[in-house]
């Protein structure tokens, strides 16, 4: 089974989302060494944390590539390759090359190596994580330099280890002020904006990927046990069954990293027209954390190929076509999904964005009606939104006596309290907009209440679903209303039960994560 691209870099945002976004973090570090088949010894710990690769010097074997004579060209392709993953940062400049057979060779070169090179950086933040948890002391000052090194993830794990060591506290870096700017890189034409930061909660685990590989395999023998009357979690399955389930799915987790490295995300934005329905209009999604590039744009490009979609460059960024859409791959730490209806305006819009990702501004103004009400509602907020009117929206009874609207989210606890602002044409208007509301509001919660038990979702993931509901109020003084409640931090277990469906994640016996694994 393969995975769609739009749908791998979904399922990624959805299980990273939530948490600090990391994904190493989805395993523990016994489960890691445990599915890497290694006795871990601090002399070995030390051994794979300090290990960089050697560079190498490759001009006169990248000049060979473009030989006339085939055997040389050949010749040149098997030393680089047997060079190892050390010299992909030596190699990525030529892709550039304006001989295609050569930028062609390296990118299939890159993306054998990368591989490799992944699966040793893995073992590497892995390796001083795990120095960290064992407060190994004499590792401090070997840390210490790390700290100073250019990768950000091992620098990272770095600070990470010394303060644990050492007793101190510490947490991965704040990154909601650069998440807040990538609302400025929309289209002037943008209707509503919404925007989500790092909530804090527990993301993807291999212990989560348990249960739910245990519940959907007691609802296919009985459907029945996978209802309300059986405990979830890994309790609810013999020590033996547990045990297999976790070793799959750290084995799917692993693999899924050794492919594309570490991945950290610390938010969306989302940004949306004013015709946008599902099936017109346009959405752009900026996506900010750290990621690689060139090793992403491997593996989504094969399977982007394997569909007949084309990569290519937009403004000097790469670029993969999708269904009326484009994934942007412009930085490591930025990355792009814009879907847009219309083929006249698709490439204008992606040009848009990638000439205010070069600027560092894009198009929308701040001096305008909904860059004013950003502004109003974005600062230290978990999760914001902005709207000067939807037509979809408009055309849905709760919200067609409402235009401008806003959203503001904010961390307490092991919750998020949410309020939404709106104001209608007149107090008679406000108060139908309230009733209808609070009508879906009492049909959801019955929904619910009289659902017959299903596998997916689960009854008792839902249940955080319900208590959102039932936190619903809803206050107005006059044309204005104000809704508020409560999202409670369990939620983010049925968000990824609903990921799981869109990409298979919770790996079958015998298959890793998204299904047997394909080679770029």
């Amino acid at each position: 089974m393969s995975v769609d691209p739009a749908e791998l870099v979904i399922v990624l945002m959805t299980y990273l989302a939530g948490s600090h976004g990391d994904l190493l973090d989805s395993m523990s570090t016994q489960q890691y060494w445990q599915s890497r088949h290694m006795e871990v010894t601090t002399e070995r710990l030390r051994r794979e944390a300090s290990a960089k690769p050697e560079a190498a010097n490759i001009d006169r074997l990248l000049h060979d590539l473009a030989s006339e004579d085939f055997r040389t060209r050949v010749k040149s392709r098997q030393a680089l390759a047997g060079m190892g993953p050390g010299i992909i940062g030596e190699l990525q400049p030529a892709l550039r090359s304006k001989d295609p057979e050569v930028s062609e060779t390296v990118s299939g070169l890159i993306g054998e190596l990368s591989k490799e090179t992944h699966q040793r950086d893995v073992e590497r933040l892995m390796a001083i994580r795990t120095l960290g948890e064992r407060k190994d002391a004499g590792s401090v000052a070997m840390l210490e330099q790390m700290e100073q090194e250019k990768d950000e993830f091992v620098a990272a794990y770095a600070r990470r280890a010394v303060a644990e060591i050492q007793g101190q506290g510490w947490s991965w870096p704040d990154e909601h002020g650069a998440v807040a700017g990538d609302a400025w890189l929309l289209p002037a034409d943008t209707a509503m904006v919404l925007q989500g930061t790092q909530a804090g909660w527990e993301g993807l685990t291999v212990d989560r990927l348990t249960a739910m590989t245990e519940r959907d395999e007691a609802a296919a023998t009985d459907p029945a046990d996978a209802g309300l009357a059986q405990p979830e979690g890994p309790a609810a399955a013999p020590a033996e069954a547990r045990a297999s389930g976790a070793e799959r799915a750290t084995a799917g987790l692993v693999e899924l990293a050794d492919r594309i490295g570490d991945v950290r995300i610390d938010g969306m934005t989302l940004g949306i027209s004013k015709d946008f329905d599902g099936d017109a209009g346009w959405f752009i999604a900026v996506i900010r954390g750290r990621y690689d590039p060139v090793t992403l744009r491997q593996v989504v490009g094969y399977e982007a190929a394997a569909r007949g979609r084309i990569a290519t460059k937009i403004d000097g960024v790469d670029a993969i076509a999708l269904d009326e859409g484009y994934l942007l791959l412009p930085s490591p730490t930025e990355m792009v999904i814009l879907y847009d209806d219309d083929g006249t305006t698709r490439l204008a819009h992606a040009r848009g964005v990638v000439k205010g990702l070069h600027a560092g501004k894009g198009e929308l103004p701040e001096d305008g009606v909904l860059g004013k009400m950003v502004q109003s509602v974005s600062d230290g907020a978990v999760a914001w939104g902005a709207s000067i009117g939807n037509d979809a929206m408009q055309k849905t009874p709760m919200f067609s006596a409402f235009g401008r609207m806003t959203l503001r989210a904010v961390r307490k606890g092991q919750k998020v309290d949410f309020a939404i602002n709106s104001e209608a044409g007149d107090a008679d208007a406000a108060k139908l907009g309230r009733d209808s509301l609070m009508q879906q509001v009492k049909a959801a919660i019955s929904d619910f209440d009289n659902e017959t038990p299903s596998p997916v979702p689960s009854p008792a993931s839902l249940q955080p679903v319900v208590a959102m509901f039932r936190s619903i109020k809803v206050d107005l003084q006059g044309a204005r209303a104000t809704m508020t409640g409560s999202v409670p931090a369990e939620i983010s277990g049925t968000m990824m039960e609903g990921a799981e469906e869109i990409g298979g994640l919770a790996p079958d016996e015998g298959e890793g994560i998204g299904g047997a694994a394909t080679q770029p």
